[in-house]
C-alpha cells in the first residue's frame, strides 16, 4: 500500500504561520500606505490612511455593514484594477478565492489588451504574494509540532519510495520535518518560493471544454495562468503521475488542504484514480470544517461511486496545532498508531 500526503494551507496555520488570504490583503494594503513610492503603485488615497482599518473604513458603505460590501470611494484610485476586484469581493476567504476570481475575470474578457492589463495586474499580485509568503515564514517561531513529527515518523519506517507527500504549498514548513525524516519523497507541485527553477505558480485548473475555448481565441495571453499548463514548466506533474499509475493500492491522507475548486483537475485525478483506496481527512478543530472539505471533494470527484473512498469522521481527526494541550497530542498520536499499524 503506497501513501500520498496532500498538504495545503491549514498546515501552515497550524504552525503559526500568517498565510490566510486577508492576512496577505492586509498586509498589501499596509505596505502601500506606508510607502507611497511603492512601485509599482496598488492604489493612492487621497485620504490619510494609518492602516488597513482606514483604507476598509474608507470604502464601508454605510448601508452594507452587515452584508460587508464596498463602495468606490472618491477618496481612493485603484491602479491595479484586479486588486480592485479583490477588495469589491472582499470576505474571509482562502487563497483559492483569488485564483478563481482571476479566472471569472479571464472569462469576461473579450479583448486582447483587456486579458493583458488582467494579467499584468495579477502578476503584481502574485510577486506581492511571494515576497510576503517569504516574510511570513521567517516569523516562525514553531518550527516542528510534535504530532506531526511523530505522524510522518510513522510514515518514514515504510519502504523508501512508499510515501509522497505532494505539497500545494509555496513554503518550506515541511524542511524542518524531512530533514530529519528520510524515505519519503516530496514534490512541491505549486512550486516554491524564491527558486527559478520551479517558481510559483498561481492561477486556476479550467476544464478541458473552456481550454479549448481559451484556444479559439487567439492569444497566449488566456492560457497563461491556465495550471495545466504551468505544470509543464517542471517535471513534477509528471512524477506524480508515475506514482499514481505505480499499479499499486494508495491511501491518501489529506493536512491542511481544503480541496478548493481552484485545484480541481489535479485533485479529481488523484481521487478518482483506480488504485486509490482511502481518502483520510485530518479536518481542522470541528465537523464543520470536515463537512466543508468533504462537500469540495464530492464536488471534485463528479462521481459519487468514488465517494464510499472518504473515511466518515468517527473514524478521522483534527489536525494538529501547535498550540494542542498534551492529551490532544497524545490523541492524535494514538489515532497514528491506530491507522498506520
Amino acid at each position: 500500500m503506497l501513501r500520498l500526503i496532500l498538504i495545503g494551507n491549514g498546515f501552515d496555520l497550524a504552525h503559526g504561520l500568517k498565510t490566510k488570504y486577508e492576512d496577505f490583503i492586509y498586509d498589501l494594503i499596509d505596505l502601500q500606505i506606508t510607502d507611497p513610492h511603492l512601485s509599482p503603485t496598488i492604489f493612492t488615497s487621497t485620504h490619510e490612511l494609518k492602516g488597513h482599518k482606514d483604507f476598509f473604513s474608507v470604502l464601508k458603505d454605510p448601508s452594507g455593514v452587515k452584508t460587508g460590501h464596498f463602495r468606490p470611494s472618491n477618496y481612493i484610485t485603484f491602479q491595479n484594477k484586479f486588486f480592485e476586484l479583490v477588495i469589491s469581493n472582499y470576505s474571509s476567504k482562502n487563497w483559492c478565492d483569488i485564483e478563481e476570481l482571476y479566472f471569472q475575470e479571464l472569462l469576461k474578457c473579450e479583448y486582447v489588451s483587456r486579458i493583458e492589463r488582467l494579467n499584468q495586474d495579477f502578476e503584481i499580485i502574485k510577486n506581492h504574494l511571494g515576497v510576503y509568503l517569504k516574510k511570513a515564514t521567517q516569523i516562525l517561531k514553531t518550527t516542528t509540532i510534535d504530532p506531526i513529527y511523530y505522524l510522518l515518523k510513522r510514515f518514514s519506517n515504510f519502504i523508501p519510495g512508499d510515501t509522497l507527500i505532494l505539497n500545494f504549498n509555496y513554503t518550506n514548513t515541511l524542511g524542518s520535518y524531512l530533514s530529519q525524516i528520510p524515505n519519503i519523497d516530496l514534490i512541491n507541485i505549486h512550486g516554491e518560493i524564491d527558486n527559478p527553477e520551479n517558481p510559483i505558480i498561481f492561477g486556476f485548473a479550467a476544464e478541458e471544454d473552456i481550454i479549448t475555448s481559451l484556444l479559439e481565441k487567439g492569444s497566449h495571453e488566456w492560457l497563461r495562468n491556465i495550471k495545466d499548463n504551468c505544470y509543464k514548466e517542471s517535471d513534477n506533474f509528471d512524477k506524480l503521475e508515475k506514482f499514481l499509475n505505480s499499479g499499486q493500492y494508495i491511501d491518501v491522507f489529506i493536512l491542511g488542504h481544503s480541496c478548493g475548486y481552484s485545484d480541481n483537475l489535479i485533485l479529481r485525478q488523484i481521487f478518482n484514480g483506480p488504485k486509490v483506496h482511502k481518502v483520510r481527512l485530518f479536518y481542522y478543530q470541528s465537523i464543520e470544517n470536515f463537512r466543508k472539505s468533504l462537500y469540495n471533494i464530492q464536488r471534485i470527484m463528479k462521481d459519487y461511486s468514488q465517494f464510499r473512498k472518504i473515511v466518515n469522521f468517527k473514524e478521522s481527526i483534527h489536525i494538529p496545532q501547535a498550540d494542542d494541550n498534551e492529551t490532544l497530542n497524545r490523541n492524535f498520536e494514538d489515532f497514528v498508531d491506530k491507522v498506520l499499524q
